[in-house]
């Protein structure tokens, strides 16, 4: 679960139009500082969890933050969490946070299956720079099933490519595994000197 710093507010609360996410209008956010380290299946595990909750986390700093970015993430969570704890009760964080741990539990087996599984190691991009790959995981309602994409990354004539280059539906209960696609898509391309190659 991601460790956020916390503050008590006595400033008026901004407007509720405020609080939405520009980046999904159906999201809240809860901002914050200090995010411990996750795996990057942790983390899309507890996205996904927070999206059922109605909101997503930002960051909005490193390690600390000043004086004012404090007040004002105060003014930001206080509403925020006082809707969810109207909406899901006093104790919604202990519940959110045993949802996380299940979520984490099912997508671990999920890329436990699709690593095991020989057609799908003869997909892996051979030149590969992360070494290897992410799973970006969507769980199917009212299913035992994952909408998986085996995402990777590669450089190519001084450039970076973020590609997907399988997508898999995965049944986290009896394992089975079908394969929707195996064209590589580019996801995001940046490019660089050859005298100041991107760090990885």
């Amino acid at each position: 679960f991601m460790t956020l710093c916390f503050f008590e507010s006595c400033h008026t609360d901004p407007p509720l139009n405020t609080l939405v996410d520009r980046h999904d209008s159906s999201l809240l956010t809860i901002q914050g500082w200090g995010f411990r380290a996750m795996s990057y299946l942790e983390y899309k595990s507890n996205d996904v969890v927070s999206k059922k909750y109605g909101f997503r986390y930002e960051a909005v700093a490193g390690c600390t933050g000043t004086d004012s970015l404090i007040k004002a993430v105060k003014r930001h969570n206080d509403p925020v969490e006082r809707f969810l704890k109207m909406r899901f009760g006093e104790k919604w964080q202990e519940h959110f946070e045993d949802e996380c741990k299940e979520e984490l539990k099912r997508e671990q087996k999920v890329e436990q299956y699709i690593e095991k599984d020989e057609n799908i190691k003869k997909l892996m991009i051979p030149n590969d720079s992360t070494g290897s790959p992410d799973f970006d995981m969507t769980p199917i309602d009212q299913t035992s099933k994952y909408y998986v994409s085996i995402v990777g990354s590669i450089e190519q004539r001084n450039a970076y490519h973020r590609v997907s280059y399988a997508k898999m539906v995965v049944d986290y209960k009896t394992g089975e595994i079908v394969i929707v696609s195996d064209k590589i898509e580019n996801i995001e391309t940046r490019t660089f000197h050859t005298s100041t190659p991107l760090n990885h």
